[in-house]
């Protein structure tokens, strides 16, 4: 994933808990109405930060095979803990990921560093969405491992990719969404979310094996060319 700044931290912001207005299939609702329902549950996330949504019905949210084994080629261990799944790396001075399901069947991922302060990095509509952002944040440690260059990848606005589009920040979130379609995944701050969500909408666009093959490809082919995405307007 990229960053605003050499190496600065790609995963912080703050999300909600609250997706009961995602419903609709075609239109959706309005990034402003996203980002009001966002705001009204900002203050409980706040007090509750780092406790994901529990209750003895809800599972802890399933992680596909794929995922699974680039968990481990990142040396992240998985745990399933209160209804959360969670991947904690084993060598490495840097805290946990939570994933917690939300209101309305969506899934939060929170960051928890070693202080125990956590923040929710991404609010997103399904699983398929955060495996693929997390398939990018662990990138990282694998190229570092593998010894490759660190990928730098764009996150304008103009580097979105082809049938996404971003809202404005509006009650301190920007949302991805499809063009004529529902919301993708919220993030907050408007510097980080760009840096989050520009890269999703390119991930998006690739196979899962694309995905990891440009992960491990010393240029970051397919999905970048020549600094640039594949997959641009």
């Amino acid at each position: 994933m990229p960053s605003p700044g050499a190496h600065a931290d790609r995963t912080r912001g703050l999300s909600a808990t609250h997706c009961g207005q995602w419903h609709g299939t075609v239109a959706g609702p309005s990034p402003v109405l996203l980002a009001q329902v966002l705001s009204e549950t900002a203050d409980e996330e706040h007090r509750s930060m780092g406790r994901c949504v529990k209750s003895t019905a809800m599972s802890a949210p399933p992680l596909s095979d794929q995922f699974r084994g680039w968990a481990r080629m990142a040396r992240c261990d998985l745990d399933n803990s209160g209804g959360n799944t969670v991947l904690r790396s084993h060598d490495r001075n840097r805290g946990e990921y939570r994933i917690c399901r939300r209101t309305g069947d969506r899934v939060g991922v929170v960051e928890v560093d070693v202080d125990d302060v956590a923040q929710e990095v991404l609010f997103a509509a399904d699983m398929t969405v955060v495996e693929r952002f997390l398939i990018g944040v662990l990138g990282d440690d694998i190229r570092d491992d593998l010894e490759l260059p660190y990928l730098q990848l764009p996150f304008q606005p103009e580097d979105l990719a082809p049938g996404f589009e971003l809202s404005e920040m509006a009650g301190g979130y920007r949302t991805l969404r499809r063009t004529n379609g529902g919301p993708v995944a919220a993030s907050r701050d408007e510097i980080m979310s760009l840096v989050r969500l520009v890269p999703l909408s390119q991930f998006l666009t690739l196979t899962v094996a694309e995905l990891r093959a440009s992960i491990l490809d010393s240029e970051g082919a397919p999905l970048v060319d020549c600094g640039r995405y594949r997959h641009r307007p």
